[in-house]
């Protein structure tokens, strides 16, 4: 195995010569170039992450009235049926409830969501004839069902009056909303919506032969107006219909209803007419609640609000949307000034641009840091300000060349930026160091010689991060951006290092002081080096046996997708037992705002439960019932979480609810679409059969609560056949008579002072309160006479189930675990059949996120191979590579970092770089032994000690600028910067004692 003796390229030195023999316009050119970086800076749009679509849709099917059983068998199997034959289908989860099935589609990365979602709409209209005939037609929502809010408003009416609130809420400012730019929906809860009661005397309307249903239809028809052709005058032609409708409440009151009287002879019809208010007691009310929403900070009491919650369109920017509807919403709120009090009470866009305040921070103490160590290495002015030009120079490059390419200014990319802001002066210092120790004549030649090398060191790492821009899926759209900025800054810190520098070193020609006198550090490392190269086996026997004790923290590091953020926020839930009413719910909400608002650690809190039959979000839940309410609690920083968890779990005393604290809200996950990592599932079978599995399989794998066995019970009417068949009655018609009385029907809307009221019809509130009462209720038969319900029913208490899963339309059994799953869960949990609920696709690309680093070390191989022209010297310096992963680890369990996908980013950024210095102490070995013929020993030496104070000051710059990123723990990126520098500074050690050793071994002598 030899060294390539091949001297340098002319080409290069014509290039250099070129430009450094016009100083003037090539600075000019590098200054046009930072302030076009400049002027990208000042104009691009912010955002959070890249621009993506998660490729998600959901269909939302209601059929009320029917039990979450039926609902199963009549709506979402035939709705999935029809669905799987969706052309390029990945997963189809379904979620059975009473009155409504939740599909959710999902298709693999990079489809066109709008042509799937009109083939999706096709197939919704051929199935929705196979529905129950009441059935509304199925719905698509272009949405991700565990997509959180990005803003949260309470609207508090100034009065008190939540009627009001809620009617504005929900058709004006709802409507406003929606138009806003980036706004995907906007969903209303809390309060009450008024109506208009109908409540009937049912035994008055039997007596006259009516049922609720034919009120019912009279009402319908009443609010319809019917064409009635047209009438021709000479040349104007008007079309003719009824006029329906109701114009003020007393219009309702004398509306008429045709009966036909009882009478025991079939051939004689008595029909006549009833003024309704004969028979109905009509006037205001307000619906029964079904949500509510508090809201209260320390100092005052919780208030009652009604709920506004806004999510982005799918691909949205977070950021974009947030600045919308806040920059919309003071006009809004001055609309309705004496009405109503606007607040935005969550704003998630703030933990976004905390996030990049964050990173925008650690890039510039990153910057200050950097500069600092270069002042202390160079104890040069002049030096330092020409590396403290190319610094920032090289970063505004490189925004530059990202907003030409089309990449984004986010998280991903400024963090890419971070990365380089030690690594973009790397090339700048070996330029400098090469120059103090050359003629000032010779700069053209001195850059020349070292252009091979430089380009050699920086192609290594670019390499490195070239196969994230060929990943397909979540993962390369993630971290596109991130490479984009990596590459870019580099390339662009090679560039200024081969031009501006060498022109500002000849310009400014700075002068040492005096003879530099080495530090105590500097002769340790020199001793260290020459025990390495007289002891070597020694020496490498240490850093193996060294390295592997690092590694032995491996098997306890926390392994997660992505590191988890809480910023001072606290999510827990109080759930009530099933028979608690709902009213019951809000006194214990309002009870347990008080109570967390006298904690003195707690600033602010949030409660909210119930469902709106139009909130899709709520619906497609696996948790969420109406006995559980949901709280946000907003903690001072300063706050002791552990101590404040304590605290918190004694609050199961209010009700004898169950009190549970939830894992913290990540928002980048949120973002992503990927949902808990505690749900698990097992599918197969029929639901019954699924769930004693699952049962099982809890008892063995851990504590659990199995999200699908929730139950409740209800009463059920259960028709007498033969007695219904006596009275000439199907069930279908008792149970419609039944379910307008009890339930109450919608025939239409009345407008009143220009909004618009619903109508409610059912029996009078007396007739209903008890089950002696419903039971005492008449059904009027087809004669027209009536019996009681007790003589054509039983009724029956039943146990019936809250929610139903299916998972690739197979009925699926959903548990969740009390905490994250250890290894050995995991192992049992799969050999039981069971798997992540919600997979996400970060997960499923685990293998493709492996080939990467596979494909990542086999780029570098050809890169060293071709710079070499050797196959054994880049085996030999990628042997730094798995000392570097030791360190990383080592680094990682110190920081209390995670294995994650930031960190294994790091891992990555450290296999470029460990090589980095292999690479020039080759070339500066090369160098001096064309130059004086020294033996191999003597050139790897003076090498290795001549290398050493810019190996040094390299490694303590990028570790210097990334210390920051790592202690600020509320950077998810700490893991990153921590992997990094825990990494770098072992391979800088086995480059300064390993490396010489390795050229003496395999350099031979110049011809």
């Amino acid at each position: 195995m030899k060294w390539s003796n091949a001297g340098h390229s002319n080409s290069s030195m014509k290039i250099i010569k070129f430009i450094l023999a016009r100083p003037t316009g090539s600075l000019i050119i590098c200054m046009g170039l930072t302030l076009g970086g400049i002027w990208c800076t000042a104009t691009n749009e912010r955002d959070f992450l890249p621009d993506f679509t998660v490729p998600k849709l959901t269909v939302a099917a209601p059929c009320p009235g029917l039990p979450a059983a039926d609902i199963r068998e009549l709506v979402t199997i035939p709705l999935e049926n029809a669905l799987s034959s969706l052309s390029g289908l990945k997963r189809m989860g379904s979620i059975s409830r009473s009155g409504i099935s939740v599909i959710e589609i999902e298709y693999p990365w990079g489809t066109d969501i709008f042509t799937a979602g009109m083939e999706c709409r096709e197939l919704i209209d051929t199935a929705w004839g196979q529905l129950p005939s009441d059935a509304p037609k199925p719905r698509l929502v272009n949405t991700d069902p565990v997509d959180l809010p990005l803003l949260t408003i309470a609207v508090f009416p100034v009065n008190g009056d939540l009627t009001l609130a809620r009617r504005l809420a929900g058709r004006e400012i709802k409507s406003m909303l929606q138009r806003l730019e980036g706004v995907g929906s906007v969903s209303v809860s809390g309060g009450y919506e008024e109506e208009i009661r109908i409540e009937v005397d049912s035994a008055a309307a039997a007596a006259q032969g009516l049922s609720l249903i034919d009120i019912h239809d009279s009402l319908a028809s009443a609010y319809i107006e019917f064409p009635a052709g047209s009438i021709t005058n000479g040349i104007i032609e008007m079309s003719v219909k009824t006029k329906a409708g109701a114009e003020k409440l007393a219009d309702i009151a004398e509306l008429y209803i045709n009966s036909r009287e009882f009478s025991f002879d079939p051939t004689e019809d008595k029909i006549s007419s009833r003024k309704l208010k004969e028979i109905a007691l009509i006037g205001y009310g307000k619906q029964e609640q079904s949500s509510f929403f508090f809201t209260g900070k320390k100092g005052s009491p919780p208030r009652e609000a009604v709920m506004i919650e806004i999510r982005r369109i799918a691909g949205a920017s977070p950021a974009g949307t947030a600045d919308a509807v806040k920059k919309a919403l003071p006009e809004i709120a001055r609309g309705f000034g004496k009405d109503l009090e606007i607040i935005i009470t969550d704003d998630r866009s703030i933990e976004l641009d905390r996030a990049l305040k964050y990173l925008i921070m650690t890039l510039i103490y990153g910057c200050l840091f950097a500069f600092i160590i270069i002042l202390m290495f160079m104890r040069n002015l002049k030096k330092a300000a020409i590396l403290l030009a190319v610094l920032p120079a090289s970063l505004l490059c490189s925004i530059l060349f990202m907003t030409l390419s089309g990449a984004g200014f986010n998280l991903m990319s400024l963090c890419g930026l971070t990365l380089g802001v030690g690594m973009v002066v790397d090339n700048a210092i070996i330029v400098i160091e090469r120059l103090d120790r050359s003629r000032s004549s010779r700069i053209a030649e001195t850059v020349s010689e070292l252009a091979p090398s430089l380009f050699g060191s920086t192609a290594t790492t670019v390499l490195v991060f070239t196969p994230l821009l060929f990943m397909k899926g979540l993962a390369g759209v993630l971290f596109s951006d991130l490479s984009l900025s990596v590459i870019y800054s580099l390339s662009s810190s090679l560039l200024l290092s081969l031009t501006a520098v060498p022109i500002l070193y000849q310009k400014i020609k700075p002068v040492e002081t005096g003879a530099r006198k080495d530090s105590g550090m500097y002769r340790f490392i020199r001793k260290a080096l020459r025990f390495s190269l007289r002891k070597p086996f020694w020496t490498a026997a240490l850093i193996i046996i060294v390295c592997a004790v690092f590694m032995i923290p491996a098997g306890d590091l926390p392994v997660e997708l992505i590191p988890q953020n809480t910023y001072g926020k606290i999510n827990c839930t109080f759930t009530l037992p099933p028979d608690k009413s709902f009213n019951t719910v809000k006194e214990c909400a309002l009870k347990l705002s008080t109570v967390l608002l006298a904690f003195p650690e707690i600033e602010t809190v949030e409660l909210k439960a119930g469902e709106e039959p139009d909130n899709i979000y709520h619906l497609a839940s696996a948790v969420a019932t109406n006995r559980r309410i949901s709280i946000q609690i907003s903690t001072d920083p300063t706050t002791d979480s552990q101590k404040l968890y304590t605290e918190l779990t004694n609050l199961e005393q209010i009700h004898s609810g169950e009190f549970r604290l939830l894992e913290p809200e990540n928002i980048i996950e949120s973002l992503l679409g990927i949902s808990s990592r505690r749900d698990w599932m097992i599918s197969g079978g029929t639901p019954a059969e699924v769930e004693a599995a699952a049962g099982k399989l809890i008892e063995t794998a851990g504590p659990a609560i199995l999200l699908s066995g929730a139950k409740q019970t209800v009463l059920r009417l259960y028709p007498d056949r033969k007695a219904a068949a006596a009275a000439q009655m199907s069930p279908g018609s008792i149970g419609r008579q039944i379910a307008v009385q009890i339930s109450g029907s919608t025939p239409g809307r009345l407008n009143l002072g220009g909004r618009e009221i619903r109508l409610r019809l059912r029996a009078a509130e007396e007739l209903r309160k008890t089950i002696d009462d419903i039971m005492a209720l008449p059904v009027i038969r087809d004669d027209c006479g009536s019996i009681r319900l007790d003589s054509l029913t039983e009724i029956k208490k039943v146990s019936e189930s809250l929610r139903l899963f299916r998972e690739d339309r197979l009925d699926a059994a959903v548990f969740r675990l009390e905490n994250e799953a250890s290894r050995q869960q995991i192992k049992l949990l799969n050999q039981a059949g069971a798997r992540p609920y919600r997979t996400s696709s970060l997960k499923e690309q685990r293998s493709g996120i492996y080939a990467m680093f596979i494909l990542a070390a086999a780029f570098l191989y050809l890169c060293l191979g071709v710079q070499f022209e050797s196959f054994g010297i880049p085996l030999l310096l990628m042997l730094c590579i798995p000392p570097s992963v030791a360190g990383t680890v080592l680094f990682l369990r110190l920081t209390g970092e995670s294995i994650n996908l930031y960190s294994c980013l790091g891992c990555m950024v450290v296999m470029g770089i460990s090589v980095n210095n292999g690479i020039l102490l080759i070339e500066e070995s090369r160098r001096r032994i064309r130059r004086s013929a020294s033996s191999a020993a003597g050139s790897a030496y003076l090498a290795a000690a001549s290398r050493l104070r810019p190996i040094m000051m390299t490694y303590a710059t990028t570790a210097a600028a990334l210390i920051p990123l790592a202690v600020m723990k509320e950077s998810s990126q700490a893991s990153l910067a921590a992997a990094i520098i825990g990494g770098l500074s072992v391979s800088t050690i086995i480059s300064i004692l390993i490396l010489p050793w390795i050229i003496i071994r395999n350099q031979t002598s110049p011809e």
